[in-house]
């Protein structure tokens, strides 16, 4: 981890799917488990938002926009 950006290996399926593999990266990096169940909780989100917006559900194919979506939407709506 380099700042505030994570590099992970490369995504193979839905964000939903890809969640253990992440959670496993978190703790091999020491993260708090509020840290994790944080981030998992977030995942999880952004994850029901694409669903329902009809966004990509594979995780290679979530782009900058789709997150800006999100967070337009999460800002909007709490």
């Amino acid at each position: 981890m380099t700042g505030n950006v994570v590099t992970l290996p490369a995504a193979t399926g839905t964000l939903r799917a890809e969640l253990p593999d992440y959670r496993q990266h978190l703790e091999a990096e020491r993260k708090s488990p509020r840290t994790i169940e944080s981030y998992d909780e977030s995942v999880a989100q952004l994850a029901d938002f694409l669903r329902r917006a009809g966004m990509p559900q594979d995780a290679r194919a979530i782009h900058r926009e789709h997150v800006e979506a999100y967070l337009v939407d999460l800002a909007r709506n709490g």
